[in-house]
């Protein structure tokens, strides 16, 4: 007799209403067995009502792995709560290895649809733990929406560390109830998980998700949170969301959100940037905003897919108050020189006075080691004769020892009055 047979005949045995069968799931007789047995049977068995579990003492539970999930559904469900219990013991006694990884795996991910509950109870007794670990990822895995609750039960039970990506699953259709399972395990929620939360949950209902933020631990109100439910709400109502920002400006937590929505901003509307940097009335809220943006200009920022183009940050920069992007556009000129000097160049001597003299100051502060040119000549060619000194004066403290302006002095091609003055300020190293 083959066990996949005797599984699939067995899975079909009798309805019983006692156990709560599927209205009008009925099962086969137990005289049907021998027949569907038969190669080549083709024809439907007999059905009709059991008024009692069927016998499902030769039912190889091993071999579930290899039935269809409406078979195997409709054996778990018929089967009462000692004969599941049973089955459980015997998936953890198998032999480790990928048969018993298959069966422990099929055999939650299905109970957990028919009685969620009795598929946590069941994890939680198994002893072995990598029977267990298999057993708590299949029901995670494979629960409705909701049974949510019996997994996060199971989750806590398991002693998961963290639960960042189950309150990820859940907050998307039921934030409300998340948010009551974080409120009672706070010590095992990171403050990503509670970011993921209420970014999720300001999606579907800002209001609900402030409320909550502002009821929070303020231990727990870190800038990643407040981020994260900053960046749901921007998804949902983007003015409101900068508007919660800029009256919030004063307050450093808030800050990672500035800076996330101004890069996010930038990446769609640099107009639209401009318009929320202006906003904020905080110096070093505007100063967080504009940093973010140049440092996706300025190679800053390692390991991602976003950048700016320097040339095109500049550009925006200076329709800016000067006291926005002062201390900020000289990284951004010199990695635009570094790609196109005779542009950044040519950009930089049409720019009106003082402008010209505080953007070549800056400039020459940030000048590029493998390519100084640019920048040293930046310095050389403001006007404002303080200015300019204080800028080599500035030179020479970045250049810090006699070996280095050396090197750099070897790849300067400057006029014979222009090198002189950058011999004389480097002179006192």
């Amino acid at each position: 007799m083959q066990p996949r047979f005797l599984l699939l005949l067995l899975a079909a045995i009798g309805t019983v209403s006692a156990i709560g069968f599927q209205s009008g799931r009925q099962s086969a007789r137990a005289t049907d067995v021998e027949k569907v047995e038969r190669a080549g049977e083709t024809s439907p068995p007999r059905r009709l009502v059991a008024s009692h579990e069927p016998d499902f003492s030769r039912v190889t539970i091993a071999n579930i792995g290899a039935v269809e999930f409406e078979e195997a559904y409709d054996l778990l469900r018929a089967a009462s709560p000692a004969t599941l219990a049973g089955w459980a013991r015997q998936l953890q006694a198998m032999p480790a290895g990928p048969a018993r990884a298959t069966a422990i795996t099929s055999f939650f991910k299905v109970l957990v649809q028919t009685d969620p509950t009795r598929a946590v109870d069941l994890v939680l007794g198994l002893t072995n733990r990598e029977a267990r670990s298999l057993a708590g990822a299949a029901v995670q895995g494979g629960a409705p929406e909701s049974a949510f609750p019996e997994v996060a039960r199971m989750l806590v039970e398991l002693d998961e560390d963290s639960l960042t990506e189950f309150v990820l699953l859940w907050s998307r259709f039921d934030p409300v109830s998340t948010s009551r399972f974080v409120e009672e395990h706070p010590s095992k929620m990171d403050s990503n998980a509670i970011a993921l939360l209420l970014e999720n949950w300001a999606a579907i209902d800002p209001l609900a998700a402030q409320t909550w933020l502002d009821g929070l631990d303020p231990k727990k109100r870190k800038p990643d949170v407040v981020e994260g439910f900053v960046s749901g709400w921007f998804e949902s109502d983007r003015s409101a969301a900068l508007a919660y920002l800029a009256a919030h400006a004063d307050e450093k937590v808030y800050r990672r959100g500035i800076r996330s929505a101004a890069r996010t901003l930038f990446a769609k509307s640099p107009s639209d940037a401009g318009s929320f940097v202006t906003q904020l009335q905080n110096p070093a809220a505007r100063a967080a905003a504009v940093d973010e943006i140049t440092a996706y200009a300025t190679d800053r920022v390692l390991g991602g897919n976003l950048t700016f183009p320097a040339e095109a940050v500049a550009r925006w920069m200076i329709t800016l108050p000067e006291d926005t992007w002062k201390n900020h556009l000289g990284a951004v000129l010199s990695s635009w020189s570094s790609a196109d000097p005779a542009a950044a160049e040519a950009w930089l001597n049409q720019m009106p006075l003082p402008a010209r003299d505080q953007m070549a100051a800056e400039f020459c502060a940030n000048f590029d080691w493998q390519a100084p040119q640019s920048g040293v000549i930046a310095g050389l060619r403001i006007s404002d004769p303080t200015l300019r000194a204080n800028s080599l004066a500035k030179l020479r403290k970045r250049i810090g020892t006699r070996e280095e302006a050396s090197e750099i002095m070897l790849h300067l091609q400057l006029a014979p009055r222009d090198k002189a003055e950058i011999e004389k300020a480097l002179a006192d190293l």
